[in-house]
């Protein structure tokens, strides 16, 4: 974007007033606006109005960043959120937040969205060294995140471009588990440009024992159960990020590119929902390729702030082993023409990707500002079949086409006491299908062009009666489109189906903060009510022997309450302690076939309903001014039912099971507070663990992590 431009369109918005929130306003008053709600004892007259009102929670990635974690197993102790996984390294994770998940909850980086960055940027490969800071907003989004999220939405946030830093690590643990990341980043301030370099390398074998395997004699025949190896999950995932920019101008205050490139390799043990059938050379393969660039320029009247991103994406998936496999890793050949899990195949799905965005704020007075966020977004979907020619889907043109408009107006008042947000959202979809169907007995070629828009809306509010008390309200009416998979599908086993609706929720929070400092320590102390009420949940329809499509159909309700406590004392001690209850019931009058729904109003089956994490701290400073830390974490689960729990005996229904584990974090850093190693006990207690039913999770593991950083 060049300056006479820049300064042409920044003209214009002054006019018009019409300005606009963007990521710099996120990034910079990310540290404040996490004052705010968690971690001190008072709260700061600085934060903007914009920021105020809405539920937001931040991690304390201060103690997180020696330990061995990645992203998601951060998130997993913030209250209100549910994480799950059918194993280690690399499995699949899905995220709950106050009862919705998967696609219905956004993740950004730097306010960009990842949805379409493919399965090697995904949480789980992340390392927590690459963030500075960690946003995550519980059902209603502001617009700076303008996004079709409809639960909620996640921002990652890196460090700025105006300072000099460098964080290395590397780490090895259980099951031949190691991990390398590297964040850097120099200043050159002769000319005010910079340059960063960042990445990473995972790899896991996986290999723990799984328990209650199905024991087969010389027959085949089933004797019982018995404990196996997992010996076909390896997981391996890496990424190189470069960047460079010029920062501090009278004309922008970044102007960047980066070009990223990541890929991974999923060996697959087994079925998501089962262990009886196991696979041996059944993989899938990742390469993305991502080049954006940013603007942000932050004025005494106005900021803006705007990215453009073009990538592609490639998911391959291979099943050419005409073989059947036990858990001793025996196999058996079989018909030469079919593969581990129905015909050979080794498809190739190709995602190209354009979005961009701009945001912008005009700040009327010291209390009053207007702001607007535009996002399009566009993917056009390919794919090929090296083993399988008769498989010629997506070998048309195939696309979706996403727009989302936002305006907002932010008002302080009261002297400071009281804040409001009042915003809009419009949204718009378009796709392009071709899909080769059955039409008369011949087959032909389908060409049809769904399309909607929506329009949906909002508004935050706070209320600061002292330097101790302060209350939160905000409600949205979110609206979430389909993805690409849901409405184009996947040349493999979903089937497209252009009559896909958007879903809709309605969402609503209600906050009570206090804060408490005295000469012993600090108290704080947060509460959330919320309430979600969310129609034509989208879900898979598996109405053929081994594919399927999905349809709009659950209406669900969410009511639920959030406790979280956290207590520092200046020696050194801290704890911290978290819970949430959640009542999720269908609220759908008719069942899958258009019948009456037996189980309208009962809870939602296979979802935690109550669960919660604690964690000590004891830290300690030596008189060189080294010190080492500890830490002991508890996370908890009550058991729930696979299946809808009014239907049959409540003593014969499968269950997963209550969970308690333990982990244990143990760090030393030197005197230079640069050197630091870490050891990590996960599940210290060796429990048997399972956040999915009869797919066990690994027992106990350790990691030793070695990091360097200034």
């Amino acid at each position: 974007m060049s300056e006479r431009s820049t300064c042409s369109l920044s003209s214009k918005l002054l006019l018009l007033g019409l300005v606009l929130t963007s990521a710099k306003v996120v990034a910079e008053s990310a540290d404040t606006e996490y004052e705010e709600v968690i971690a001190v004892a008072s709260f700061e007259d600085e934060v903007k109005p914009e920021q105020r009102g809405f539920s937001v929670n931040a991690v304390e990635l201060d103690e997180l960043l020696a330990f061995d974690k990645d992203i998601g197993q951060v998130l997993k102790s913030v209250p209100g959120i549910v994480i799950r996984t059918d194993g280690s390294v690399g499995s699949d994770l899905d995220l709950s937040i106050n009862g919705l998940s998967g696609n219905q909850i956004r993740y950004f980086l730097d306010g960009i969205p990842m949805e379409s960055f493919g399965s090697a940027l995904e949480l789980g490969d992340l390392p927590v060294t690459i963030a500075q800071d960690i946003k995550i907003y519980k059902g209603v989004v502001p617009i700076w995140l303008s996004s079709d999220a409809l639960g909620g939405a996640i921002n990652i946030i890196t460090p700025g471009s105006g300072e000099d830093f460098l964080v290395a690590s590397t780490s090895y643990g259980s099951f031949n588990t190691h991990r390398l990341s590297l964040n850097a980043q120099e200043v050159l301030e002769d000319s005010s440009t910079f340059v960063r370099v960042s990445g990473f390398h995972n790899h896991s074998d996986n290999d723990y024992d799984v328990h209650n395997v199905a024991a087969l004699d010389s027959l085949g025949n089933v004797e019982g159960t018995r404990t196996a190896r997992r010996f076909h999950d390896q997981y391996t995932s890496r990424m190189l990020s470069l960047g460079a920019g010029l920062t501090d101008r009278d004309w922008a205050d970044e102007l960047s590119i980066k070009i990223t490139g990541a890929s991974n390799r999923n060996n697959e043990q087994h079925p998501d929902f089962s262990i009886n059938r196991v696979y041996g050379k059944y993989h899938t393969r990742n390469h993305t390729r991502l080049l954006s660039t940013t603007y942000r320029l932050e004025t005494l009247d106005y900021q803006i702030v705007a990215y453009a991103l073009k990538g592609r994406v490639s998911e391959s998936t291979i099943d050419v082993a005409s073989r059947t496999y036990d858990w001793d890793g025996n196999y058996e050949e079989k018909d030469p023409g079919i593969g581990e899990l129905s015909a050979k195949t080794h498809f190739i799905l190709t995602d190209a990707m354009h979005s961009g965005q701009f945001n912008g704020r005009y700040f009327v007075n010291d209390d009053l500002s207007i702001g607007t966020s535009l996002v399009i977004n566009q993917l056009e979907r390919s794919g090929r079949d090296r083993v399988n020619a008769t498989n010629t889907q997506f070998s048309r043109q195939n696309r979706i086409q996403k727009h989302i408009l936002a305006l907002d107006t932010s008002y302080l008042f009261g002297k400071g006491q009281y804040s409001i947000n009042l915003f809009a959202k419009h949204y718009r979809f378009d796709a392009l299908i071709n899909v080769d169907e059955v039409v008369d007995g011949e087959e032909q070629n389908v060409r049809t062009t769904p399309g909607f828009s929506k329009q949906g809306g909002g508004l935050a509010l706070e209320m600061r009666w002292n330097d101790e008390w302060l209350g939160r309200f905000s409600f949205e009416r979110a609206y979430r489109l389909p993805e690409t998979a849901e409405i184009l599908g996947d040349a493999q086993y979903v089937r497209p189906n252009p009559d896909l609706r958007s879903e809709t929720s309605n969402n609503a929070n209600i906050g009570l903060d206090f804060n408490y400092q005295g000469q012993n320590g600090t108290l704080t102390v947060s509460n959330n009510l919320f309430y979600r009420q969310a129609r034509d949940f989208i879900i898979y329809n598996p109405d053929q022997v081994i594919r399927g499509l999905y349809i709009n159909l659950n209406d669900i309700r969410a009511v639920g309450t959030e406790l979280s406590t956290q207590y520092k004392q200046p020696t050194g001690f801290s704890v911290r302690f978290n819970l949430t209850y959640q009542d999720i019931t269908d609220q759908s009058r008719k069942d899958r076939d258009g019948e009456e729904n037996d189980n309208f109003g009962s809870r939602i089956p296979n979802t935690p309903y109550l669960f919660g994490s604690s964690r000590l701290g004891w830290e300690q400073y030596f008189s060189d001014s080294s010190r080492i830390s500890a830490y002991w974490n508890t996370f908890y689960v009550k058991e729930y039912f696979l299946y809808w729990e009014g239907a049959g005996s409540r003593d014969d229904k499968n269950e997963i099971p209550k969970q308690i584990t333990h982990d244990v974090d143990i760090e030393y850093r030197d005197a230079s507070d640069a050197v630091s190693v870490a050891l990590g006990i996960t599940n210290a207690s060796d429990a048997k663990v399972y956040d999915n039913f009869n797919i066990q999770k690994p027992g106990r593991g350790w990691s030793l992590k070695l990091s360097y950083s200034y």
